[in-house]
């Protein structure tokens, strides 16, 4: 069967036929999405107003849930809520979703090991302070500049490197 002939009716499937066009298409960009990676959060970020505002995607997601937790059901992919952490995410042996670059992994590995560290020294703060240069020494004390990339799949070849190296010897 063709792409063409599926634009119309899908009456395998009454739930979906009976929604307007609109929500059709906001439910199918929400799985997609939901697929892509791997969860949707309640509130997001805005940089415009510099606060955090509720999540549409979450929302269509919400309101179809037991649609999408059957569909998905379907290829073995569990559709799962936190509702405390304001979280819809998917469980699965297939489900991978977008991996991230080899340095932005080891950035955020070394800004999770700094945030424990701040956190766990005594203060009554909940904020957590870092600057680049503590990211890079961090990265260089661990010997994961050298393997790591800067742009893409080029080698790093920055100052932190050279230092790490000079260090090792």
């Amino acid at each position: 069967m063709t792409n063409e002939e599926y634009t119309g009716s899908i009456s395998q499937i009454p739930y979906y036929d009976g929604l307007l066009q609109g929500e059709k298409a906001e439910l199918r960009d929400a799985i997609r999405l939901l697929l892509k990676q791997t969860f949707i959060l309640e509130h997001r970020y805005d940089k415009r107003s510099s606060r955090f505002i509720y999540n549409q995607e979450f929302k269509v997601c919400n309101k179809h849930l037991e649609f999408i937790r059957a569909y998905l059901a379907v290829s073995g992919i569990n559709v799962l809520e936190n509702s405390q952490l304001g979280l819809i995410y998917i469980q699965g042996e297939d489900t991978m979703g977008e991996k991230l670059p080899k340095l932005a992994t080891l950035y955020i590995l070394v800004l999770k090991l700094i945030y424990d560290e701040q956190m766990a020294a005594v203060s009554t703060s909940i904020n957590v302070y870092t600057t680049i240069s503590e990211i890079h020494d961090k990265l260089g004390n661990y010997r994961l500049f050298k393997a790591a990339f800067c742009y893409g799949d080029t080698p790093c070849h920055c100052s932190a490197e050279k230092i790490s190296d000079s260090g090792a010897s």
